[in-house]
């Protein structure tokens, strides 16, 4: 099956399978991958036409749950970093920006940051980091725009 629908797809290993039947990744997104899936694995995933998305701003690796699996996420500083990087190295129009609100700590009510908190906290950092008007504004919406615009579908 070969579709032009946004495909969000949560491992690598779906992508590449995606990628073998036929489907051409322009409307296909993989969530997490900037979050600690190393360079290399990125940038073949930007090169190949998917958008990455850098979905767990606002999540820090806090607790033993994160330490006992190994993992270790970046700060939103970090994250503004690599994506500065990513959009120098033009990837710009093949990034995602979001925050993955999936459990209730991390809404604004138990003291998370909430569904505000890449305009409230992430937004005003990233013209510090060079980002202009217009870049935000790819970043923030029209990548999203692009992604989940309505194609043609083949089956």
């Amino acid at each position: 099956m070969c579709t032009r629908a946004a495909i969000r797809q949560h491992r690598t290993k779906s992508w590449r399978f995606s990628r073998r039947r036929g489907d051409h990744g322009s409307r296909c997104h993989l969530p997490h991958r900037a979050d600690g899936s190393g360079r290399p694995p990125l940038l073949a995933i930007l090169e190949a036409g998917c958008y990455v998305a850098y979905d767990l701003f606002g999540m820090v690796t806090t607790g033993t749950y994160y330490a006992s699996h190994g993992i270790t996420l970046p700060s939103d500083s970090q994250r503004l970093d690599q994506i500065r990087t990513l959009f120098d190295e033009g990837h710009g129009d093949r990034i995602l920006m979001s925050h993955d609100i999936c459990f209730k700590h991390r809404l604004a009510r138990y003291d998370g940051g909430g569904y505000g908190h890449l305009l409230t906290n992430v937004l005003p950092r990233m013209a510090g980091r060079g980002f202009s008007p217009t870049d935000v504004d790819a970043l923030l919406v029209e990548n999203s725009r692009r992604v989940l615009a309505a194609g043609d579908t083949t089956i």
